[in-house]
């Protein structure tokens, strides 16, 4: 029997070579979608071929897609993992995260002859916190109310996939991921690791995490399933206070720390300081006013029951076991 085909765009990051990797074990036949420059250092596996897709360029999708098909006969699934999470300024969100999905949405239509389920990644971002008053998870059927452009981007590409009747979708849309790899949250991991311990001066403030190994191990797993035309909120179940996740840092990397509580203002004014000396070096900072938007809100639980009704997941790690593995690769791959 043949192996399915997937293509999987992003698979140079954090979440995409993880998702390649699962893919990978799966014995898929895995078509590794990247920009063109991008790392190939976590794709090293033998029997993947990797891809460039520029998405800003139609004619190169269709280029790209063409040549898959041709070679493999048809594309069974198309995970779009491709994206920015930071962006010097926010109209570089809706085109590289909303434009260049519709691009690619278009270009699946009109391109292959057998047309492949697609299953785009999204975020929680895109709904936004859940109501602050009662601390319910957000689910599908509240409104979504995304508080950062990077959020709204992200929903507007959910409105361009489910608008149109042609491609089988699926929409997942992680809370906090976390894992080995991942650069943002590591920040903590750094801090800690040196005796500062931050966080937020808020003790009503409930979040949510998911691991990146359960969260890939889903993804595929309700990509293969007969399911479409559904979105799914995704985290490990918990819920967790906001000085929880230093907590266990500190636990398991054995260090005594300096607590720093720190306001909105306090940190809104880190952030821009921040985003001025990253100007200068043509950057922009993970630490910005919109994480510290994001950071604030005091509601980032979701409804994980419709991925455990339709797929069984049961998530493998909480977060003192995923942050425990997490600490055990920094530390190997000299990260720490």
């Amino acid at each position: 029997m043949k192996s399915p085909v997937i293509v999987i765009t992003g698979s140079s990051g954090f979440i995409g070579s993880s998702l390649v990797g699962e893919a990978v074990k799966r014995n898929m036949k895995v078509y590794a979608g990247v920009r063109e420059g991008s790392s190939t250092k976590y794709l090293a596996y033998k029997d993947i071929r990797i891809v460039e897709f520029d998405f800003s360029s139609r004619r190169k999708i269709s280029d790209t897609l063409r040549e898959i098909e041709e070679e493999e006969g048809r594309i069974d699934f198309i995970i779009h993992n491709a994206g920015i999470t930071k962006a010097k300024k926010q109209k570089e969100y809706i085109e590289v995260n909303t434009d260049y999905t519709s691009n690619f949405i278009a270009e699946i239509k009109k391109t292959l002859k057998y047309i492949p389920k697609f299953v785009y990644i999204s975020s929680l971002a895109a709904y936004g916190p859940g109501n602050s008053s009662t601390f319910l998870p957000v689910k599908n059927s509240d409104t979504p109310g995304p508080i950062t452009a990077y959020g709204k981007s992200k929903y507007l590409a959910e409105q361009i996939i489910t608008a149109q009747a042609t491609i089988p979708w699926i929409i997942i849309r992680p809370t906090a991921v976390y894992g080995p790899k991942e650069k943002e949250i590591f920040a903590v991991f750094k801090m800690v690791n040196i005796g500062f311990q931050p966080g937020i001066k808020n003790d009503r403030q409930r979040l949510s995490f998911i691991y990146v190994t359960d969260l890939v191990r889903a993804i595929l797993d309700i990509t293969i399933s007969s399911n479409q035309h559904k979105a799914y909120f995704i985290s490990d179940g918990h819920i967790y206070t906001n000085k929880e996740f230093g907590e266990y840092v500190k636990e398991i990397l054995g260090k005594k720390t300096f607590k720093i509580d720190l306001s909105q203002k306090m940190m809104k004014g880190i952030a821009y300081i921040l985003e001025l000396i990253y100007q200068l070096k043509g950057e922009t900072p993970g630490f910005n006013r919109e994480k510290v938007d994001e950071m604030s809100q005091l509601n980032w639980l979701c409804d994980t029951q419709p991925l455990l009704a339709d797929i069984g997941f049961i998530p493998e790690y909480d977060l003192k076991k995923g942050i425990a593995e997490s600490i055990a690769w920094y530390k190997k791959e000299k990260w720490l």
